[in-house]
């Protein structure tokens, strides 16, 4: 993660999942995703079936992919949009 005038570096990402359908898929994918402590979780849509989220390093997009893959929601296609800066005192990091 870089780290430039007190400013932390994110990369925001939408992902299309597999099997997310409802309202309780929502509920345990945002249980899970909640444990990861170097992601933020912007935006989960039922209707397009998609996950968007800001993560500052490759290992947090991998435990994501991972944790998604372990509880039954996997990664089918993964976009990665501009960097964001956030004020260090609002990360999760």
């Amino acid at each position: 993660m870089a780290v430039f005038l007190n400013k932390t570096y994110f990369m925001r990402t939408r992902a299309k999942l597999k099997n997310f359908t409802s309202s309780d898929c929502k509920k345990i994918i945002l249980r899970n995703l909640n444990r990861i402590l170097d992601i933020r979780i912007i935006d989960l849509d039922e209707n397009d079936n998609t996950i968007t989220f800001l993560y500052g390093t490759n290992i947090a997009l991998e435990k994501v992919k991972r944790e998604l893959k372990n509880i039954g929601f996997p990664i089918c296609r993964l976009w990665t949009n501009n960097s964001s800066f956030l004020e260090k005192e609002e990360s999760l990091i």
